[in-house]
């Protein structure tokens, strides 16, 4: 089916189309191109036996004063959150706090270099303290500002202290540069303590948050400072003299500072690549140094990054472990387990899992690129046959290349992902010790098995290994795998000579064949992997039609709880079902957005694959994914996915079990009920189908209904006065003396857990007060049928603290200035469904991979074609009645 947005784009459209979608990935790639070929000319003419000499003449001291600082750092970002939920109210015993934050920053610091990365980890740390989505915003919005302040400030300070240390990469004189940098710093500080004392906004565009009081403030920024200075120290304690006499401390500060900003700019991975390019850059002076700088900077990874991720995959290691032996429960009272918070980040588990894989594989491959040292060779040569040694080294490069391709099924959960990663990491291990005795990391990937093996149960999806291997993610991640691999095969291989016969020379010495057959074997069987995934053919989306897709798509919305999936029955959806046909995605397209309605409806253990499937597909059109009013209670499997939340509103849910009309608080609605049946107002609700007469009455009250409210039917989200469209319910008619004078259908599964309305009507002649003795009647019905909850639907843009929170509420507020429309009295419409004593429940809209909500609503807005009352859907419903 194809929406009004689906007509022809022109050439010029199509164009920004394209760069606003896939020029952030473009740019990054091209960011770690120009970073890997910087680092790769910093060492022309440096052999890979310098460096690796270099790591080995490290000094045990340097590597104890390096683990102490990298505790130090680590302890400072703890105090991130320790200030954070301080200045949100939120009291958590320290060792909890500090056992689950550095597992938290140890994860999330192996795909990002500062806090603003590892967003999925993040949300998952938060809920396990108990923090409110509202209060996860303000704590991740004051981390990652401290982080960007902090990194400023002492920045430019150094920079100020010592302005030769970027007088290479600005074309400008030391003092230019000292004045600048004290402007600079000058204008941050007095900006970021106005703020603080004024508590204004401060930013740019849609990015504006306002800083915290100045104590909070202060304390947030020394943490950061701290952060700062001792990653800054890791490293700098790791340099070889020569390169450290040449630059000081406080000078080396700045070099830092400003690599960590490169790094985070660039959003390439852990910042590799473009972070040492800035750091051999600033060295470049002192050349004969290099060889101990790169070193450095590889034990600096090791100690900074891969010791604290080996350490906090330990660590859910161990909660997997206990929750298998015992399940946990979260306690009760005040207390908070620390265990209970690590079991928050076990769901990670299949993420971390697809990291290592990718990093196994890459490491795997170096590692047969570099040449076998010469007592190793003659150890194996009298035990290991030449035809099997050679053997192994291409099982090396096919195994490397298997496990980049296998890390993304790995992180779908893929369950023949898992199996094939178990498969190939075996083959792996064997392959080392044949091939090189690498005892060290043969453990390594051993240990990756372990891992996958204790984690096998989150492994559970039926989803394709092709998934997500179509996007340009996917294909900017091998592109920088492969550029990687040719590049330090030149390094490492510098000194030899190459001719198209080196291809086909086995021998026990033949150092540059073998590497040489190592890196083109794993780029090619890689390549040839991504691409037959990619372009096997895949079932796209399809329009309700066929009598076999409606009678299926009735037995699963009858099979689930939520009401809402009747709106799959409106005719105007595209669906996408899963492998199985036990759950769909309904959605639409509008512009460059695929907006689904509601989760994904049908057995739950499909609604992860069926999320990615959905992403896959709106890749494939090059949209935008979303998810449109998704209940608190799904938020983590979305963001799992790489969702966001923003907050759209509040449901009214009545527990039917407690709601009767007696009471004092009930006053008000027994009298408009009593009110109205001494009127002659009688409600009953009739069952499909329905006569052509019946329809005919309602048709007119529906259309004398549309006409004084000026306003044209809705779709997507709304129901339509559509007679095929009701057949499918049963309606709820309100008559007095019998002529009918209000209806609405109603939105039920078999389940029978919670009922709704849709679609409601009413005429100019019904009495005041029609609309509340319908939904009294109503739910006074469905309690007596056995329901056991009632929806009123949606209140609009409730919930929402503008001043705690100005990033969610600018971006709905924002919606509300630009899309416009007839507006509702969205304050008199909580008000109006509060007399009904409801439950209020969160409902956000979700965008995939730090879109804006804004441009998506746009689209929402225009599916639903209604202005404003489109875009928060149905949250007015009956509210019309009582204006």
């Amino acid at each position: 089916m194809v929406s009004e947005g689906d007509q022809p784009i022109p050439a010029k459209r199509r164009a920004v189309s394209f760069v606003r979608k896939f020029g952030p990935v473009l740019a990054t790639f091209i960011l770690f191109g120009l970073g890997a070929f910087a680092v790769y000319e910093a060492l022309h003419g440096i052999t890979i036996s310098e460096v690796i000499s270099r790591i080995k003449l490290t000094p045990t001291h340097s590597l104890l004063v390096a683990v102490l600082a990298t505790a130090g750092g680590y302890a400072a970002l703890i105090g991130y959150d320790w200030s954070a939920l301080r200045y949100v109210g939120k009291g958590v015993p320290l060792p909890t706090l500090s056992l689950g934050s550095f597992t938290a920053y140890a994860l999330s610091n192996s795909i990002g270099l500062a806090v603003l990365s590892g967003g999925a980890v993040r949300y998952r740390f938060y809920r396990g303290l108990g923090l409110s989505l509202a209060d996860i915003t303000v704590v991740s919005s004051y981390c990652a500002m401290a982080f960007g302040v902090g990194v400023t400030v002492i920045g430019l300070a150094a920079i100020a202290w010592h302005p030769a240390a970027i007088e290479h990469f600005v074309p400008l004189s030391t003092e230019t540069i000292r004045v600048a940098a004290l402007a600079a710093f000058a204008v941050v500080t007095i900006g970021v303590a106005w703020s603080s004392v004024a508590r204004h906004p401060i930013g740019f565009g849609r990015f504006r948050f306002v800083m915290p009081p100045p104590r909070d403030a202060a304390l947030q920024i020394l943490f950061s400072l701290l952060d700062i200075i001792f990653a800054a120290a890791t490293l700098y304690v790791l340099l070889p003299s020569g390169a450290s006499a040449v630059v000081t401390f406080p000078t080396f500060v700045a070099v830092f500072a400003a690599a960590a900003v490169a790094a985070v700019l660039s959003h390439v991975p852990g910042g590799v690549g473009v972070f040492e390019a800035v750091i051999l850059g600033a060295f470049a002076t002192v050349s004969d140094q290099a060889a101990g700088v790169a070193a450095a900077l590889l034990v600096y990874r090791i100690i900074y990054y891969l010791l604290p991720l080996m350490a906090g995959v330990l660590i859910l290691v161990g909660v997997e472990i206990r929750e298998r032996a015992a399940p946990l429960t979260r306690p009760g009272g005040k207390a908070l387990s620390a265990f209970s918070v690590l079991s928050s980040l076990t769901s990670l588990m299949p993420s971390v899992a697809a990291g290592l894989a990718f990093l196994a594989g890459l490491i795997l491959i170096l590692d047969g690129i570099i040449p076998i040292p010469k007592p190793i060779l003659e150890e194996l040569q009298p035990a290991v046959p030449l035809g099997l040694f050679e053997l192994s080294n291409v099982i090396m490069g096919v195994t490397g290349g298997i496990l980049i391709v296998l890390a993304n099924g790995l992180r779908a959960r893929s369950r023949s992902a898992f199996y094939m990663a178990i498969a190939i990491l075996g083959l792996a291990v064997i392959s080392l010790l044949l091939q090189r005795l690498d005892f060290g990391l043969a453990f390594a990937l051993a240990f990756l098995a372990a891992v996958l093996w204790i984690s096998r149960d989150r492994f559970d999806r039926r989803t394709p290994l092709s998934a997500g291997q179509h996007s340009m993610t996917s294909l900017a991640l091998w592109a920088g795998f492969a550029l990687c691999v040719v590049l330090f095969f030149l390094f490492a291989q510098q000194d030899a000579e190459y001719s198209h016969s080196r291809w086909w020379q086995f021998a026990f010495d033949a150092n540059m064949p073998r590497a040489l057959r190592t890196a083109g074997i794993s780029v090619s069987v890689s390549l040839i992997v991504l691409l037959f995934l990619a372009l096997r053919p895949r079932a796209g989306a399809s329009p309700s039609g066929s009598e076999a897709d409606i009678a299926l798509l009735r037995s699963l919305i009858a099979r689930q709880d939520d009401p809402d999936a009747n709106f799959a029955l409106s005719g105007d959806k595209l669906f996408l079902f899963s492998d199985d046909q036990d759950a769909f995605v309904m959605y639409g397209r509008h512009g460059r957005s695929f907006v689904a309605l509601g989760p994904p409806v049908g057995q739950k253990n499909a609604t992860a694959e069926l999320i990615d499937a959905f992403v896959s597909e709106a890749k494939r059109a090059n949209c935008r994914p979303a998810f449109y009013q998704i209940a608190a209670d799904d938020l983590a499997i979305f963001v799992d996915a790489g969702f966001m939340p923003s907050k759209l509103g509040e449901e009214a849910v009545v527990d039917l079990g407690t709601f009767a009309l007696d009471g004092p608080e009930r006053r008000k609605l027994r009298q408009a009920y009593n009110r109205a049946m001494r009127d002659g107002l009688m409600m009953e609700i009739a069952a499909p189908p329905h006569s052509a007469a019946l329809m005919a009455e309602l048709k007119a009250i529906s259309d004398e209904w549309l006409g004084e409210k000026h306003v044209r039917e809705k779709r997507f989200s709304l129901g339509r006065f559509d007679e095929d469209y009701l057949q499918n319910f049963r309606l709820a008619l309100v008559r007095k003396e019998s002529r009918i004078v209000a209806f609405a259908n109603i939105f039920e599964t078999a389940t029978r857990k919670v009922g709704t309305i849709d679609l409601m009507r009413h005429a100019s002649s019904a009495p005041s007060g029609t609309m509340d003795f319908l939904f009294v009647a109503l739910m006074l019905a469905l309690k007596q049928e056995g329901f056991r909850q009632f929806s009123l639907g949606m209140a609009p843009l409730s919930g929402l603290d503008s001043s705690r929170h100005p990033r969610i509420w600018e971006h709905v507020a924002g919606s509300v200035s630009r899309l416009g429309g007839h507006f509702y009295n969205f304050a008199g419409l909580r008000d109006y469904k509060d007399k009904f004593a409801p439950d209020w429940r969160s409902r956000y809209l979700m965008t995939w991979g730090g879109i804006d909500p804004l441009l998506v609503a746009n689209d929402v807005n225009a599916l639903v074609s209604g202005g404003l009352r489109g875009v928060i859907t149905r949250g007015a419903k009956g509210k019309e009645d009582d204006e």
